[in-house]
């Protein structure tokens, strides 16, 4: 009977340890993307861009991100 539960609580380990490696990776993979989003961002700024300090009507924005 002690055999048993130890291999299903070893069982149970490998899971979390697995699952846990899952979410880290796709933390990081998420975490990649939006910098590099930010980046492409920082990389085509364009004074003319309407900003969160100020606004115009202006027909065409110039970075790559939109607005």
């Amino acid at each position: 009977m002690a055999k048993q539960a130890t291999v299903k609580s070893g069982a149970v380990k490998l899971f979390t340890d697995h699952l846990g490696k899952r979410v880290r990776e796709g933390f990081l993979i998420i975490s990649a993307a939006v910098s590099l989003f930010i980046l492409l961002a920082l990389l085509t700024y364009h004074p003319t861009d309407p900003g969160w300090s100020h606004s115009e009507m202006v027909k065409e924005v110039a970075n790559a991100c939109g607005v």
